[in-house]
């Protein structure tokens, strides 16, 4: 098990003052903490936030919450889970580790259908039952605890807050019950909308900013974004119930800019949501919501650009960011070799027969035989009478391989258990796994050795 928490635990800070829109950011959490049961947010306090598309993920991303729920009780904070929910991903593909007898394998299970192009947000939720009948059919002691956590949920608005729901139910034995908003939430929060009218009236220093930045992080690969003469891209979606999600540009022809699509025909915001990408995601977060933010290894990547960018264009501080993640691998009781060991077993099958007396050893009269006619083979430099000898040494070999059929069947049986261990072990390293398939000691000790304590 390790853990990555980036900067040390003691060196959390949180940002000097409290962002603005608190309350209408409360406001949105505790409307949704009243009908799904998710925890509340008091306006008053200050706020550590982390987030995290709605899928069934693994434990490096459960390790932002559970080190989130021990920073908030050291900085006296209220923490915030915030629900990706303009992504499009694959939100209900579980895979299970299998074993039948020595091999262990892959089991991929489409727990329910939905539409994996439109975001999570823009589709309704899935029918439960579908999903409890799904995981019946799989033999695994975390399925009990995914099942009931997809039992008797409320009714939920969209595919993504009722996933949300499920992994919250999943995490609060570990780290209590958690304030959820989801990015879709953003259109309703005043600071947000303050933003977008920022974005649109000075679109072309926000993009030139922007692409300026990336480029001074090339390894980061985020692309640029498009500039033509009369319009620009800029970094929002625009998403519409069961559509797919659309760029967007700003129509820079007019004395009033406005916010466009790819074909140039204006984006009717009453139908559905501008919702931001990546780094202006992050940076609203970390500009109006939260005084610190947790990210994993994949934010800590492209925050450096959020940062460069901002500062360029808007010229405000950001709250700080931190990161935090963690490997886990799952317990198999079926054998797990490395690629040097396979190696060693396949070299060992194929000098065998060859060397069968030097590699048991043998120290009998055909062994003897064997090391004469070596010794012979060297000193002899006539072709046709080290051809001689080197068949007769062959002749030794195949005896005495044939004496010792128990040693060459061992061999192969080494082989072909060291195949099988060397391809467990690329299952048995994965840290991909649902976190509810680990055991819930491996989960409370992860917490504990996010915070120093193990």
């Amino acid at each position: 098990m390790r853990t990555l928490t980036e900067p040390p635990w003691d060196d959390w800070k949180l940002a000097s003052g409290p962002s603005a829109d608190r309350q209408s950011l409360a406001y949105c959490v505790n409307k949704r903490a009243d009908s799904l049961g998710s925890a509340r947010l008091v306006d008053t306090e200050r706020v550590i936030a982390t987030g995290h598309q709605a899928w069934l993920w693994h434990p490096g991303i459960l390790a932002k919450d559970l080190a989130m729920a021990n920073a908030s009780g050291r900085l006296k904070a209220c923490r915030l889970h915030v629900v990706i929910d303009q992504d499009v991903h694959n939100t209900l593909m579980l895979q299970v580790p299998h074993q039948k007898g020595q091999k262990l394998s892959i089991q991929t299970i489409q727990l329910a259908e939905h539409d994996t192009n439109v975001p999570t947000g823009a589709q309704p939720p899935v029918d439960t039952r579908e999903v409890i009948q799904s995981l019946g059919a799989i033999n695994h002691d975390g399925i009990n605890r995914l099942a009931e956590a997809f039992t008797d949920l409320p009714s939920c608005p969209t595919l993504a807050e009722q996933i949300a729901l499920v992994l919250m139910r999943l995490i609060r034995p570990f780290a209590g019950n958690l304030p959820i908003c989801t990015v879709s939430d953003f259109v309703k929060l005043p600071a947000y909308g303050k933003l977008l009218d920022e974005l649109r009236l000075d679109a072309e220093a926000c993009v030139k900013a922007y692409n300026n930045a990336v480029q001074q992080y090339p390894s980061v690969r985020i692309a640029p974004l498009h500039t033509q003469a009369n319009r620009v891209e800029v970094p929002l979606w625009a998403v519409e119930w069961l559509q797919l999600r659309r760029r967007v540009f700003v129509d820079l022809k007019s004395s009033s800019p406005k916010f466009v699509g790819s074909d140039g025909q204006p984006i009717d915001q009453s139908k559905g949501k501008l919702l931001p990408r990546a780094l202006l995601q992050s940076a609203f977060l970390r500009s109006a919501c939260c005084d610190l933010f947790i990210h994993g290894t994949g934010g800590a990547a492209y925050d450096p650009v959020t940062e460069a960018w901002w500062k360029k264009w808007r010229g405000t501080p950001l709250a700080p960011w931190t990161v935090v993640s963690a490997d886990i691998q799952l317990d198999f009781n079926a054998p797990i070799v490395c690629r040097d060991e396979l190696a060693q077993a396949i070299w060992y099958r194929h000098h065998l027969p060859h060397n069968i007396d030097r590699l048991l050893p043998l120290d009998g009269q055909a062994a003897q035989q064997k090391q004469n006619l070596l010794s012979q083979m060297n000193l002899n430099r006539d072709p046709i009478r080290r051809a001689q000898v080197y068949a007769k040494i062959r002749q030794i070999n195949e005896e005495l391989a044939a004496s010792y059929p128990d040693a060459l069947a061992e061999s192969q049986s080494r082989v072909q258990h060291a195949a099988i261990g060397f391809a467990n072990s690329r299952i048995a390293q994965r840290r991909e796994w649902c976190f509810t398939l680990y055991r819930p000691d491996q989960i409370h000790r992860l917490r504990e050795l996010l915070t120093g304590l193990g």
